[in-house]
């Protein structure tokens, strides 16, 4: 019933603008900081630098919800992929192009007291780059063959290098990916784990509904390590060890096999994993790869 009721649900909170380069220096320097925000707004908080989306016209920004300084929530919103000029033309795989925050719901919905984060901070990386939050890389897929961003290694690393500086001291902290986002998650959580370990958090990790099985597994292997590699330009990014980056580049890398060993490895954490036999998304995906 509680999910039931919280489709329709979408903050009714005014969204400030804020532009972390104009605030690093001079007037309004702590215009972006979380102890200069109110919880009767939400922040779209607009980092620059590396970062961009797909749609050049519309800068990438991450949303902030202001909760208790010491419960963070980071979660990634799921917005579909684009690997070549075909699925990032085509509508049905998503590839949204510009940042367009989904609603406030379920976990997402910190204002409902039956929630189990009522009362977190929320850090919302906001989908835009069609890369399952991974790639740093430029293609020829607009319009007369201009160059597009796919740059969700830099929006997430800018996001999560802000939520650093502002929660020096975490009692909870929880990851959240849902739809791509999931992938996204199984992606970057060694690295948020990582990150936060000298704040002694008590940690859970979401990924929900996206598993991204393809089946046979010789296809997924063979597909991840040509995406990774030639398209997305992944196995570069620090948000991967040195060993992880190796073989990556030697397409022995996936994100789920590298996921597994994130559970391996951060054995103090909890994790959770959610899908839908009835997925549409995740059924068009393993279609795509078998069209038999």
């Amino acid at each position: 019933r509680w999910r039931e009721e919280q489709q329709l649900y979408s903050s009714d909170l005014p969204m400030e603008q804020c532009h972390m380069k104009a605030a690093r220096g001079g007037k309004g320097a702590k215009g972006c900081a979380f102890n200069s925000m109110s919880s009767e707004s939400i922040y779209a908080v607009h980092p620059g630098g590396l970062t961009a989306c797909l749609d050049s016209s519309a800068p990438f920004y991450f949303v902030v919800k202001l909760g208790d300084p010491k419960k963070l929530l980071f979660t990634l919103d799921g917005a579909g992929a684009c690997w070549n000029k075909g699925s990032f033309d085509r509508e049905a795989y998503g590839c949204v192009k510009k940042p367009s925050p989904g609603p406030w719901s379920g976990m997402l919905d910190v204002t409902d007291k039956r929630n189990p984060y009522y009362g977190y901070t929320v850090v919302r990386v906001v989908d835009c780059s069609g890369d399952l939050f991974a790639g740093n890389a430029a293609s020829a897929w607009g319009k007369n063959g201009t160059l597009v961003q796919q740059r969700g290694y830099q929006n997430t690393k800018a996001a999560l290098e802000w939520s650093l500086l502002q929660f020096p001291q975490l009692s909870n902290l929880a990851v959240l990916g849902h739809s791509t986002g999931a992938l996204g998650v199984q992606y970057w959580a060694d690295r948020i784990l990582t990150t936060f370990a000298d704040r002694n958090a008590s940690a859970v990790v979401h990924s929900d509904s996206f598993i991204g099985w393809v089946e046979p597994q010789e296809g997924l292997q063979a597909t991840q390590a040509y995406i990774n590699n030639d398209v997305w330009n992944v196995c570069k990014n620090l948000a991967l060890s040195a060993k992880q980056q190796k073989a990556c580049v030697a397409g022995e890398f996936t994100f789920q096999s590298h996921f597994a060993d994130t559970m391996k490895l951060h054995k103090e954490a909890l994790f959770t994993m959610v899908s839908s036999k009835a997925d549409s998304a995740q059924i068009a995906l393993n279609s795509f790869f078998n069209p038999k």
